[in-house]
């Protein structure tokens, strides 16, 4: 009642939200921080990710990063040359449908003509998606959803290569986003559609269709 007086507001309808987009520790690439005098690392070590052949981290305006943006989140991004690969633990406390939200660009210093990239994205084996890293500006690519329980689970980026030589892309700014899933009566206000249900997903959601679906008419 910042004025005084007689001032007045009602207030009704609360409703609880889920957080959508959860952290991932050490997915924007910050740890560990790069010292080396090039600005870039291969197969650092003492950060939450496990990096193989080929894999590792650079700061922005390296000998990888010169001809790119700056980092989309901080200082530094992971750089996957050629087949390299890198994994780090998801823990999941809440059973749910997920999908991994992420940034991603080509290295902007190499032949054009010949530099082509595709990340391919899993989690404990599953894949969630195939990217092709086509854009030298950082773009953001969207995985698959995949349903997972209360647990930890290894999430792991893998370069594909598609037309060997020397192909590199950059990653930054992973998330791990919680959707909607058709089982969840959450995501319909209280049940789950069935036979006599007319159901509408909205335009621009997102929903997991897992399981049995019973409604009578579906809308997107």
């Amino acid at each position: 009642n910042p004025n005084g007086g007689d001032n007045t507001c009602f207030v009704d309808l609360f409703r609880s939200m889920r957080h959508i987009s959860l952290p991932i520790s050490g997915a924007d690439m910050e740890d560990p921080v790069i010292t080396t005098p090039s600005g870039y690392e291969y197969r650092p070590t003492g950060g939450p990710w496990t990096f193989y052949s080929g894999a590792g981290l650079t700061k922005n305006n390296t000998a990888f990063t010169r001809a790119n943006p700056p980092a989309p989140q901080g200082q530094q991004v992971m750089f996957l040359q050629n087949n390299a690969r890198g994994t780090i633990n998801l823990q999941i406390d809440m059973a749910a449908s997920y999908r991994i939200r992420f940034q991603a660009a080509l290295r902007g210093n190499n032949n054009p003509a010949t530099e082509e990239q595709s990340v391919l994205l899993t989690v404990d084996g599953t894949v969630l998606g195939s990217f092709d890293i086509e854009d030298f500006n950082y773009v953001e690519y969207i995985s698959m959803p995949i349903y997972l329980t209360p647990g930890n689970y290894t999430m792991e980026v893998k370069g594909l290569a598609p037309i060997g030589s020397d192909n590199t892309a950059f990653l930054d700014d992973m998330q791990l986003e919680m959707v909607s899933d058709w089982q969840d009566a959450y995501a319909w206000d209280g049940g789950v559609p069935t036979s006599n249900d007319n159901a509408t997903i909205p335009a621009g959601a997102t929903m997991a269709m897992r399981g049995t679906m019973n409604a009578h008419n579906v809308t997107v």
